[in-house]
């Protein structure tokens, strides 16, 4: 995924996530979407990502690796601002 995303970059103009195969959470699928997000950082891209699933359980269940991602990318940055680890 990570070789046609960036051979493919100049060409894309909206990002869509799901799991594989499934389409459910982006975490319970085959891809890594942590290394997915850093990738189309470092890539430039800086437009919206489409959270395109059908969550396994209820709406706010299904939001839950969300919140989990907003954490942890609110303490690596953090870290990098103040050279401080956070996460434990």
């Amino acid at each position: 995924m990570s070789t046609t995303l960036r051979r493919d970059f100049a060409g894309i103009g909206h990002i869509q996530i799901a799991s594989v195969p499934q389409c459910h959470e982006p975490n319970l699928g085959k891809l890594k979407y942590p290394n997915l997000f850093h990738l189309i950082d470092e890539l430039g891209y800086s437009s919206w990502v489409g959270c395109e699933y059908r969550p396994e359980g209820d709406t706010s269940e299904g939001l839950a690796w969300l919140r989990e991602w907003i954490d942890k990318t609110y303490c690596l940055c953090i870290e990098k601002l103040y050279n401080r680890t956070w996460l434990p």
